[in-house]
């Protein structure tokens, strides 16, 4: 399965190697997308990934906001750098 930031969706992996853009994500990381854009708001932080689900949806969402925005936002890169 494959996410097409040209589409702003899902595409089967055949679709996918004609896009170009399109990032190749397994159905975990499918299905936690999928979550968080159909639910409501109260919901939205009651579900748990794995370590990998939850980096690739790291990678997603951060493609996905600078093919938006048109910018790489760096103040997410610093406080990625910070520990608690």
């Amino acid at each position: 399965m494959c996410f097409s930031f040209l589409k702003c969706g899902f595409l089967c992996t055949k679709c996918g190697e004609k896009d170009k853009g399109a990032l190749r994500i397994s159905e975990g990381a499918a299905k936690a997308l999928n979550y968080i854009v159909h639910s409501k708001m109260n919901a939205l932080f009651s579900f748990e990934v794995s370590g990998n689900v939850l980096e690739e949806l790291g990678r997603v969402s951060q493609r996905y906001m600078r093919d938006r925005l048109e910018k790489n936002y760096n103040k997410l890169d610093f406080i990625k750098t910070l520990t608690v």
